[in-house]
C-alpha cells in the first residue's frame, strides 16, 4: 500500500493532463488516524479506510471514507478540475502543464483544506518544506484535511494516505 496512492494519483494526473483517458482505482487499508478539534489532538487510534480515485481528461478526484471507534463514517474528498477551452481540451500554461481551477475540498460535507503535520508534536509543516514531497515520500509526516473553521481535522501517515495538496 505504501506509495500506492501517491503513485496512482500521479499517474492519473499525468494521463489526464495529456490524454482523453478515464480511469478509476479503489483501495482499502488500515492505518493510524489522528483526530484534531480546534488544532488540538482529540483522539489517536487505529482506523480503516477506503479510497476511490479517478480521472478523465479534465477532472480528477480522491474520496476517502474512514471508520474509527467513536465516529460515524468520516468522509474526505478532493476534486480538481482543469481549465478548458471551448472544445473541452485542457488549457496549458507556458511550461506545458494544465492550468488547474481551485480544488473543491470537503471534510464531512464542509469546506476544507489540506495540510501536513509532523507526527511528533503535530506541528504544521511549513509550505516551503512540502514542496519536497513532490519528489520524495516524507517520513514522520501526516497528511491532513481540516475544515476551514478548524473545528475538525483528520490526519494519517503520508505513507498510507495522501489527501493531496502538494
Amino acid at each position: 500500500m505504501k506509495g500506492f496512492i501517491v503513485a496512482a494519483m500521479t499517474t492519473f494526473a499525468i494521463l489526464s493532463s495529456s490524454l482523453a483517458v478515464a480511469g478509476v482505482g479503489h483501495d482499502e487499508g488500515k492505518t493510524t488516524c489522528y483526530i484534531l478539534k480546534n488544532n488540538k489532538l482529540s483522539q489517536k487510534g487505529s482506523c480503516n479506510y477506503e479510497v476511490t480515485m479517478g480521472s478523465a481528461s479534465t477532472y480528477g478526484f480522491t474520496q476517502y471514507s474512514f471508520s474509527m471507534k467513536g465516529y460515524k463514517s468520516i468522509q474526505a474528498s478532493n476534486e480538481l478540475v482543469f481549465k478548458t477551452d471551448k472544445q473541452g481540451e485542457p488549457i496549458l500554461n507556458k511550461s506545458g502543464s494544465p492550468i488547474m481551477l481551485p480544488n473543491a475540498i470537503s471534510l464531512n460535507n464542509k469546506k476544507a483544506k489540506t495540510l501536513y503535520r509532523y507526527s511528533n508534536g503535530l506541528k504544521v509543516v511549513p509550505d516551503q518544506q512540502t514542496k519536497k514531497f513532490e519528489t520524495t515520500t516524507p517520513k514522520g509526516v501526516l497528511s491532513c484535511m481540516q475544515t476551514l473553521d478548524k473545528s475538525f481535522e483528520i490526519c494519517a501517515p503520508f505513507t498510507d494516505v495522501s489527501f493531496g495538496g502538494v
